[in-house]
């Protein structure tokens, strides 16, 4: 007998989210438009729209505005951490997925408005001057019933199964802990926006983190030391990005406002936006998105035994 399949989303629900998201030409568009640094920006201080940069032809993440910034960038360190695309490790998988956020308006909209939360903006705009808004990244299964389907079996997780991008945590981190090459983007970020900034669009940096560099990050001092190899392997496990807060968007949030929320289970609820609500209503999204039209779905690649 075939298995019961339960339908875990209301229609209406469905339609109403798949309205909300970018053609597949707006989102193309939205990714080669995104200011993006030179993966040896620390050398050469480049900055350009996405598409004007060379892609490693290997991994797929790393960006180059010349052969000359590549071959430097290989040999301080790319050529140990570089794999190919599709791998399933947790410190290369979820930052591909990652960068693709930046090209879903609706996405961006949620993490702008969380980042007044974080920040602290509301009663001190400054602190985008100081600190940045971390976000630990991973995958996690994107079929839900499936995984629990053999969950209750008592089989194992399938490790080739389709994953998709799950923001684990978003919190505040002081600006000397970002890496070298997130600061110097930052601060000609800064520069290039200028007068722009001001205490009612202060700009905000976002800092895409892989949650498994996160825990080594964060490991007791007890722990054996990171090897020179370990250490050249996490070379540019991380990417940032840095923008404009929308006009009113400080104003909006002071207001402390809440969303219409439609659940299948619970009905209509008003909830209130919190950090919380807005990391869930970004994974809800995510993982709504069954026909992978926002590419923030993968399948990651098996080693052979």
């Amino acid at each position: 007998m075939a298995p019961v399949q339960i339908e875990m989303v209301d229609p209406l629900i469905r339609a109403f989210h798949d309205a909300t998201l970018p053609s597949r030409d707006e989102r193309r568009e939205n990714l080669s438009n995104i200011l993006t640094q030179c993966a040896n920006f620390a050398e050469c201080g480049t900055t350009k729209p996405r598409s004007e940069l060379k892609v490693c032809s290997k991994c797929k993440l790393a960006k180059y505005c010349s052969q000359t910034c590549q071959k430097s960038h290989w040999r301080s360190g790319h050529k140990v951490q570089c794999t190919p695309p599709g791998d399933g490790s947790r410190e290369s998988l979820p930052l591909k997925l990652a960068e693709r956020v930046l090209a879903v308006p609706v996405l961006v909209d949620k993490l702008l408005h969380c980042s007044i939360l974080t920040l602290d903006l509301l009663n001190d705009p400054s602190n985008s001057e100081r600190a940045v808004v971390k976000l630990n990244c991973t995958v996690l299964g994107a079929d839900v019933q499936a995984h629990m389907q053999r969950v209750f079996a008592g089989l194992p997780r399938d490790e080739g199964a389709e994953v998709c991008l799950s923001i684990a945590q978003i919190k505040r981190a002081p600006m000397e802990e970002a890496d070298e090459k997130t600061r110097a983007a930052v601060a000609d970020m800064r520069a290039r926006l200028g007068e722009q900034i001001t205490a009612d669009r202060p700009m905000v940096t976002f800092w895409f983190v892989s949650e498994e560099d996160d825990r080594f990050e964060s490991a007791d001092d007890d722990e054996k030391p990171e090897s020179e190899s370990q250490k050249a392997k996490r070379l540019d496990q991380w990417f940032s990005s840095s923008m404009l807060l929308p006009a009113g968007a400080i104003a909006y949030m002071a207001t402390k406002p809440s969303e219409l929320v439609r659940s299948a289970v619970m009905g209509n609820q008003l909830v209130p936006i919190s950090e919380s609500y807005l990391r869930e209503s970004i994974n809800n999204t995510i993982r709504l998105d069954t026909k992978n039209k926002l590419r923030l779905r993968a399948y990651p690649t098996v080693a052979r035994k």
